[in-house]
């Protein structure tokens, strides 16, 4: 009976022994596989608290990304809580500029391009316009303040046509227009807009072809047109339907007033 029963003990050692074996080869890889998704875990986390700490892409003044990457967009009609008395007056349509909604049309192949804006205020109301431009990092390449002759409508703004303030080809630029009317109190920031533009290099068509893509080239070439030529329809059409890509169809039967050439900082 006791042989029997080693003999029964024999062949059920002899068939578990393999299967143990098998086991315990495979724990390894099972905790290895456990092992790897805390780790993913614990690198999204850390993506996910480098993320928490980037400053948010919809502050027009901190764009992030890499030095190809387009900036963010920006504010084309002022916001905030600018009211009352201590502002510039209510009109029925806002300082506005003159920007694509596209915000990869936000370019231009001028070193020292125009830009455009509709000014709702008299002279007599405002106190200073002031404008300036900015690289990607926020440092200041030009800024000036100026007064117009002849708002209400819509106006243009060069830059100065010297080395020292040209865009260079490829690079992001951060431009903002303030208004201050003399109606604001001391403390108050006025009304600002902001956009961004880029110099790329000029296309293989006609320069005197309109190409929307070049926004800022576009619609300085058009705005001259129809400034020398109030009379003529199809200059007409084509300044609407240019803004109307951009929604800017309320302003775009208001007159072009004034093209103002900026001057070099002495």
């Amino acid at each position: 009976m006791l042989i029997n029963l080693l003999k029964l003990g024999k062949l059920i050692l002899a068939i578990f022994l393999p299967i143990a074996s098998i086991l315990l080869d495979f724990t390894p890889v099972k905790t290895l596989g456990q092992s790897y998704y805390p780790s993913s875990s614990v690198a999204n986390n850390s993506k996910q608290q480098v993320n928490e700490n980037t400053p948010p892409t919809s502050d027009p003044r901190r764009a992030g990304g890499g030095e190809n990457t387009p900036p963010p967009p920006g504010q084309g009609r002022p916001g905030g809580g600018l009211s009352g008395s201590e502002s510039c007056r209510k009109t029925d349509k806002p300082l506005t500029a003159l920007v694509p909604l596209n915000i990869q049309q936000r370019l231009t192949t001028s070193e020292h391009p125009t830009f455009w804006f509709y000014i709702p205020f008299t002279p007599d109301e405002i106190q200073s316009i002031e404008f300036s431009l900015h690289d990607r990092d926020e440092n200041t390449i030009y800024r000036t303040s100026f007064v117009p002759s002849k708002t209400p409508g819509i106006i243009g703004v060069r830059l100065p046509s010297v080395p020292k303030y040209a865009l260079q080809q490829g690079k992001y630029y951060h431009w903002y227009l303030i208004v201050k009317c003399k109606s604001d109190s001391n403390s108050n920031p006025g009304l600002s807009v902001n956009e961004w533009v880029q110099r790329v290099a000029l296309p293989n068509t006609s320069t005197n072809q309109i190409n929307p893509d070049i926004w800022y080239d576009s619609l300085t070439q058009l705005a001259e047109l129809r400034r020398n030529n109030p009379e003529d329809k199809e200059i007409q059409r084509q300044w609407i339907n240019l803004l109307q890509s951009a929604k800017l169809e309320n302003i775009a039967e208001e007159p072009i007033v004034e093209i103002i050439q900026l001057q070099e900082n002495q």
